[in-house]
This record gives C-alpha cells, sequence and structure tokens, in this order.
C-alpha cells in the first residue's frame, strides 16, 4: 500500500511535469523494490517518507531531501551541538510546536520538519533562500537582518532624495 500511495504521488507530479519527479521516481524505485512493508530507517525509506510529505504539502521534494541531506546525511539519531535532532535537526522548542513527540523518530521528525518548511516557505512567500535562512538561524534573524537591510534602504534612498533637493 505504501508503494501504491508514492506512485499515485509520483503520477501526481507528472501530471504538474514538476522538475522533482525523476528524484521521486527513483526514490520511489529503490524503495519499493529494496524495501520492506515495516518501516525502517534505511536512507531509501527515509527518503521515500520525505518524498511523500513534501509532495503532500506541495513543497519541493528536492528541497526537503536537500534539508535532511545536509543537515543529517539522512541520520534519524542526529543531534547537533546546538540541540537540533534527528533527521530534518528540529530544535527541541520547534519540534514540540509542530506535535513532534519524539524527534529521533523519523515519521515525526519528517513530519514536523516538512510541515515547518512549508509554513516558512508560505511565511517568505515561496522564497527558498528566505526559508532556508530562518531554518538555519531561525525566523527570528531572518526578520531582525530584513528590518536592518530595510533601515540600510531606506536611509541610502533619504539621503539620496535630501541630496538632490531642488
Amino acid at each position: 500500500i505504501h508503494c501504491i500511495y508514492i506512485w499515485m504521488a509520483v503520477f501526481l507530479q507528472l501530471i504538474y511535469m514538476r522538475k522533482t519527479i525523476l528524484v521521486a521516481a527513483l526514490l520511489v524505485v529503490v524503495s519499493c523494490l529494496f524495501g520492506n512493508s515495516a518501516w525502517s530507517a534505511s536512507t531509501a525509506n527515509v527518503k521515500t517518507h520525505i518524498v511523500k510529505h513534501a509532495v503532500e504539502l506541495g513543497i519541493d521534494p528536492a528541497l526537503a531531501l536537500s534539508i535532511a541531506k545536509t543537515e543529517s546525511g539522512f541520520n534519524p539519531n542526529a543531534r547537533s551541538s546546538a540541540g537540533a535532532m534527528g533527521l530534518m535537526q528540529l530544535m527541541p522548542q520547534t519540534a514540540e510546536s509542530l506535535g513532534v513527540i519524539d524527534a529521533y523518530n523519523p515519521q515525526q521528525n519528517v513530519a514536523g520538519g516538512s510541515k515547518y518548511l512549508k509554513s516558512l516557505l508560505s511565511k517568505y512567500n515561496g522564497n527558498k533562500e528566505m526559508a532556508l535562512a530562518a531554518e538555519a538561524g531561525g525566523a527570528d534573524a531572518v526578520s531582525l537582518i530584513n528590518t536592518l537591510i530595510g533601515m540600510k534602504i531606506d536611509i541610502k534612498r533619504r539621503k539620496f532624495v535630501l541630496a538632490n533637493k531642488t
């Protein structure tokens, strides 16, 4: 059933001609051919699970896969020196806010991490760079940087306007 569900998601991707179809299709084939029906933390199953959640939420599966690869190397037991946990490296407070009870549980971590990525993409109007900056450094840090950049631009504009008075 798991494979059928993923194949349907891949078919929907194909209908919309998304560029990530090749990645999703390859992951599905590997998972269905070499995986078993029970959940395991094998890399193929982890990748398939990430793709499934990304497709369900309408986010780019390649982006979600890149985050997991970069943050944890697809290791569900990864822990950063700052305290981020699991595949998507969720901080404890973030995990709790997303309803993740066990951040080292691959299914919970991917579900929570995907929801978090979706919320950041929504917050920054689909801007992947801003969403990734917020994911890495915190949304508050990105908001502060945007405020400072906006102030710097405003100061330059005001100086220009004052310098060009008639």
